[in-house]
């Protein structure tokens, strides 16, 4: 429950950047206020928990696997570091967005990871540290795979979205050009890295 309640806002956030990317926009959608926001409400509530779910099918999955990960450097410098990158990405991404629209796939991970590392909460740079990439690899897979399933509905739903990028808008699948599929990855890591930190908050 709590994770379907904390999906909302952290949707909003995305939505927030798109008022400024202008990269997906919605068709169809109920005249009536309450029933589209109803709509809005639902959609944005199955993020966190979908994205939760597929990762444990391939947690399970590669249960009696490692996958090898490269050790990351922890210090404080290198901490503060990724956190300047991150404010920088998005940034960027809000300021020049014709240019840098993916940034804002890849801010928030570089903004909160290391505040979520700080604080001992859920952290996939922990496990980055430990040279562990199994929880990185499952994420990222149930990024790629919730983005090609929620395509895939979305295609066949009178009220959809429709995807648009510079230039790379082209070779769709579904209403997604094929790049777009590329910011599912770590689109699913922005998620579970704002998700820690809203659950410490």
């Amino acid at each position: 429950m709590f994770a379907a309640f904390v999906s909302i806002p952290v949707w909003l956030v995305f939505e927030l950047f798109n008022l400024r990317l202008q990269n997906w926009r919605y068709h169809n959608l109920p005249s009536g206020l309450p029933l589209r926001w109803l709509g809005y409400g639902l959609a944005f509530a199955s993020v966190i928990p979908a994205l939760q779910e597929l990762s444990t099918l391939f947690q399970t999955l590669l249960k009696d696997k490692r996958i090898p990960f490269p050790r990351l450097k922890t210090t404080e410098p290198a901490l503060d570091g990724l956190m300047v990158l991150g404010f920088i990405l998005l940034t960027l991404c809000v300021v020049f967005p014709h240019l840098f629209f993916p940034f804002v796939w890849l801010g928030f991970i570089f903004l909160l990871e290391p505040v979520n590392y700080r604080l001992g909460l859920e952290s996939l740079l922990a496990e980055a540290k430990k040279q562990n990439g199994n929880r990185i690899l499952c994420w990222l897979l149930a990024g790629l795979t919730a983005g090609v399933l929620w395509e895939a509905l979305n295609y066949w739903a009178g009220s959809h979205w429709e995807y648009t990028i510079p230039y790379l808008n082209f070779c769709r699948i579904f209403q997604m050009p094929v790049f777009g599929y590329g910011g599912f990855l770590p689109f699913a890591i922005e998620v579970f890295a704002m998700y820690s930190f809203l659950g410490f908050i």
